[in-house]
């Protein structure tokens, strides 16, 4: 289990706890925007080769590593 002392932990409690989440393919949100963070450890999304799980707005992004550490501490519900 992640440790409360953990860098990546910050304020996401506030916004990602127990959201809907969807698993895909990173594409950007429009010719301005050509990348995201993973609102963990900010590895940066910035290619449709890059998986991850965002919220279904797609506004917020969690890589393959941070959402298999912290998935249970905040009960996502990934949808299909």
């Amino acid at each position: 289990m992640i440790s409360k002392d953990d860098w990546r932990w910050t304020n996401q409690m506030n916004y990602l706890f127990q959201a809907k989440l969807r698993h895909k393919s990173y594409t950007q949100r429009n010719d301005n925007w050509d990348h995201d963070h993973c609102s963990f450890c900010f590895d940066e999304f910035n290619s449709p080769q890059q998986t991850g799980y965002c919220t279904l707005d797609e506004y917020h992004w969690i890589c393959e590593t941070c959402f298999s550490d912290f998935h249970e501490i905040f009960e996502w519900d990934v949808q299909t």
